[in-house]
């Protein structure tokens, strides 16, 4: 563009259009040495976090966003899923599925549902009788005994387990006929096996945000062996024990993995225990490879849970901002990035379950660790 002064010379005034045709190959090159320097100087600026590149390399963009060299430098801590790759988004391909039967129950595809386990609603408290009354034999026109019961309060509040996952939008339009994977399946049948993992893993305690182990502080007894006399023994101890606090076993469950039911039933001559579970000694057994290796043995009467009615629910969105990192901040910070999904052509698939249970008293359930009977 070209105007001309008061002094009658003419001068040109550069335009973008007119900037982006000149660039030069030693223009490309100084823009190079230039983000370098900037880059330099991130990594000087977070010399105080365990790995100043990384961070550099991750807030590049966030701190110079017309760098010509940002996409390059730009790293994600999650891939996103693409119909190119062979070990993500590729093999599923397609989309149509999703809109087929997504809502499902997680309790229903897993042990959870089958425990016979007491439902409420979440964020509520109830009382749990923790001393009864005392009883005697009285003779005629004798004073009877007086006694009181002895209650605590039990409350279960709410906890929400969440799972995301972000595509190419390509993967959700095309469609591949006989394609039998889906994200129905990803999300709804993951969320089930981090629900029924986090239920027996005793180690794991409640806390605001989540329910813990179901026998988390109940008490525990190490396996005595391998051997399929060890294995008897043990779970006659276990059976023992839990009586002797629980005298009834109207509601008593025993919960193993399908390899553990295999080797007790072996060990114990029951024709009742399969690997699909069945029952021991009359005891109702369920199995699932959830729990590892441990045995539990608890009173469903003295266990409660409390979920959405609705069980899974899933959003999508293709217009939301999201941080494609597996640990993001919490809070967020300012050095924090945002992928637009709008921007990027992705699609976002966020899987909830409002679910949390718990266990009444802690010598309602026993546990058998270190199992590997043979």
């Amino acid at each position: 563009m070209n105007l001309a002064s008061s002094r009658g010379r003419t001068l040109r005034i550069m335009t973008t259009w007119d900037t982006l045709e000149s660039f030069t190959t030693d223009k490309l090159t100084l823009a190079k040495a230039l983000d370098f320097a900037r880059l330099t100087g991130l990594q000087a600026k977070y010399r105080g976090l365990p790995d100043p590149s990384w961070y550099a390399l991750r807030n590049f963009s966030h701190e110079f966003p017309r760098a010509i060299h940002a996409d390059l430098l730009q790293k994600a801590a999650v891939a996103v899923g693409s119909t190119t790759d062979s070990t993500w988004a590729g093999p599923l391909g397609a989309a149509t599925p999703l809109k087929q039967g997504f809502i499902q129950l997680v309790r229903s595809s897993t042990v959870l549902g089958e425990l016979n386990i007491r439902r409420v609603p979440m964020q509520v408290s109830m009382p749990v009788e923790t001393g009864g009354a005392t009883f005697t034999w009285v003779g005629e026109n004798a004073p009877k005994r007086l006694s009181a019961g002895a209650f605590s309060t039990l409350s279960l509040l709410t906890a929400k387990a969440a799972g995301l996952i972000a595509v190419a939008d390509e993967v959700v339009r095309f469609e591949q006929p006989g394609n039998d994977v889906s994200f129905r399946d990803v999300l709804v049948k993951g969320m089930g096996v981090f629900v029924e993992t986090e239920m027996f893993d005793q180690a794991i305690a409640s806390s605001a945000t989540r329910p813990g182990g179901l026998a988390n502080g109940s008490p525990t007894a190490a396996a005595t062996g391998v051997t399929p006399a060890a294995c008897a023994s043990d779970i006659k101890t276990a059976i023992n024990a839990f009586v002797a606090v629980n005298p009834s076993l109207e509601d008593a469950r025993i919960v193993m993995s399908p390899n553990s039911a295999i080797a007790v039933a072996a060990a114990m001559g029951s024709t009742t225990l399969l690997a699909t579970g069945g029952s021991l000694s009359g005891i109702p057994v369920y199995t699932t490879a959830a729990i590892g290796n441990k045995i539990l043995i608890f009173d469903a009467s003295q266990a409660v849970y409390g979920d959405d009615p609705a069980g899974v629910r899933i959003d999508v969105s293709r217009e939301a901002s999201a941080m494609l990192d597996s640990a993001p901040s919490d809070p967020t910070v300012a050095t924090d990035v945002f992928t637009s999904f709008w921007q990027r052509d992705l699609v976002g698939f966020k899987c909830e379950y409002p679910i949390r249970w718990k266990l009444a008293r802690t010598d309602a359930a026993r546990v058998i660790t270190g199992v590997a009977y043979a």
